[in-house]
């Protein structure tokens, strides 16, 4: 079998044929978010585009990329650039409050990480091989702040930012691993509790009745 992943303007036109064979109204830049999010699968966008058309049921007009953007539960790249920049900076403070604003926006921390990857990875390419596309579409103001941007980093400063993106990555994901664990086994005890404090109660209404038993023993005899 062929497992190649498929490349996003590939997976984004096939997943328009798709659309347009089903009368389905979907933006361009909506799709091409489906096909990102999937990277490369064409399963998993197929899933993704079933997803987009049940949560848009109902609704009037296509299905717009900032619908699409929230169900994925992603940032905005004119922000995630905004957040870069200030990291970059090191103006933390600043970053953490950008980051609080696209979480409070639904934005999923993870996503906004990965985002960070994403873009440290544009620019280094951006330095090497000008011209080059990617995390940002090649005629977006986006893609030419970010072009920018890289012209004013290192090779070695982008190298050092997407290490910490990484380290940042696998933290988060190790962080939700230990709370999805940390549940489970809360779960489980407050699972045990119950069934410690069912038996007790059958244990106490079986004295009862055994005591009732002889009482009414006794005082027949």
């Amino acid at each position: 079998f062929d497992l190649r992943r498929i490349e996003t303007e590939v997976l984004a036109a096939h997943l328009a044929g798709i659309a347009q064979k089903e009368n389905i109204a979907i933006d361009p830049a909506a799709l091409t978010m489906i096909a990102r999010a999937a990277e490369g699968s064409v399963r998993d966008s197929l899933s993704l585009l079933d997803q987009a058309i049940a949560h848009h049921a109902g609704e009037a007009g296509s299905i717009a990329a900032e619908s699409i953007r929230a169900m994925l539960g992603l940032a905005d790249r004119g922000r995630v650039l905004d957040l870069f920049e200030k990291l970059m900076a090191g103006e933390i403070a600043h970053a953490l409050g950008l980051l609080k604003d696209m979480y409070d926006s639904g934005a999923d921390p993870l996503v906004v990480i990965q985002d960070l990857l994403e873009t440290t990875h544009f620019l280094t390419r951006v330095k090497v091989a000008p011209g080059a596309e990617g995390f940002f579409d090649g005629g977006s103001a986006e893609a030419a702040r970010a072009v920018t941007m890289a012209g004013k980093l290192s090779v070695a400063t982008l190298a050092r930012a997407f290490a910490a993106s990484g380290l940042a990555d696998r933290g988060w994901q190790l962080a939700l691993t230990h709370g999805a664990h940390r549940s489970r086994a809360a779960q489980s005890e407050h699972q045990q509790s119950r069934q410690q404090e069912r038996h007790a109660v059958d244990d106490d209404c079986r004295t009862r009745s055994d005591s009732s038993d002889q009482g009414a023993t006794d005082h027949r005899t």
